[in-house]
This record gives structure tokens, sequence and C-alpha cells, in this order.
């Protein structure tokens, strides 16, 4: 039986984000650059501010990945937060298909939810825990299914408001500050 661990650590090549912080350095490739946080002579990255320098260090205590590894993934991840034209196209398809009325916006709310499951499905195969079906999905396998309930969580929210981006980024901001509070809490 695998563990949802040692799918991780496969996936890495063997490497963590507790190895990475552990040792001061960044995840190793493919993942990260594996370089140390402070090069050989002393050098550190720069920040504009304390501010920026602990949040680039939460994120690296979470991740393993080094302000230059995580700069890189939000430049990746700037290129495809403009999923919400994609996301409209989809409740346009929906509702050309369906209309949008109460019981619809229901069912899309639902799909949600069997989405879920999909991913529950996907980490009960990998980790073989139905000895009758033995390893049945990898940790590639749950990634998708995450991505599907994020996309149908998605539409389903743009399927119910008329402002998505703006619903989504405020309550991404809500959350994001909670954590920070309880970050600062526990420094």
């Amino acid at each position: 039986m695998t563990t949802i661990s040692e799918a991780l650590a496969a996936l890495s090549g063997g490497d963590l984000p507790a190895d990475a912080v552990r040792e001061g350095r960044c995840l190793k490739p493919p993942i990260g650059c594996g370089k140390p946080l402070i090069s050989e002579n002393g050098e550190a990255r720069v920040f504009w501010n304390e501010d920026e320098a602990r949040q680039y260090e939460t994120e690296w205590r979470i991740t393993g990945l080094c302000p230059d590894c995580q700069d890189s993934v939000e430049d990746d991840a700037a290129e495809l937060a403009d999923m919400w034209p994609a996301i409209r196209g989809f409740v346009a398809w929906l509702d050309e298909s369906n209309g949008r009325d109460e019981h619809e916006k229901t069912l899309r709310i639902l799909k949600v939810t069997e989405e879920t499951g999909e991913v529950a499905k996907a980490v009960i195969g990998m980790t073989g825990q139905n000895p009758r079906k033995g390893v049945t999905h990898s940790l590639e396998d749950i990634a998708d299914e995450l991505c599907d309930v994020m996309i149908t969580a998605a539409t389903a929210l743009a399927s119910v408001v008329d402002n998505p981006e703006q619903v989504f980024a405020a309550n991404l901001g809500r959350v994001q500050q909670r954590v920070n509070e309880l970050e600062a809490r526990n420094a």
C-alpha cells in the first residue's frame, strides 16, 4: 500500500519540502532548483521589505521552493490566472444546453461533490486500500481529479454570481489574511 507521502517522494525524486527546509535549500529538480538559500559566499536574495521576506519564508517552509522558484511558479500561475474567460465559456455552453434556472444552478453546485468523490476514489486507488483491486491510480490521477474539482467549482461559482473573479479574489484574500495572522501569532 502506497501512502501519499511516499507518492509525493517518488514524484519529487525522493525530495520533500521538509527535507529542503531542514537543509536550507530549494527542492531538487525537477520541481525546484536545489540551490541553497544562502550561497557559499554568504549572499542571499534581497527583499523589498520585511513583510516580503516573511512571506517568501512562509511559502518556502510550506512548499520547499526558494524565492526564485516561487517567482517562477507565480509567473506561470499569472499566465493561468486568467482562467475566467474559459470558465465563462463553460457556463455559456452549459446555459445554452440546459438553461440556468435554480434547479440547474443547484445541479452545477452538486457536480462539485461528484468530482470530489472522484478525488476520494483516486486516493483510495493510489493507496491500494481495496485488496480486491490493488493499486489502480497514481498521484497524477489525483492531481487531475483535483483540477476537475477546481474547474467545476469555478464553473458553479460563475453560474451563481455575476462577478466570480472578485468573489474568488476576496475569499482568497480573506483566507490568506487568516493564515498571515496565525503565522504572526506563532512567530
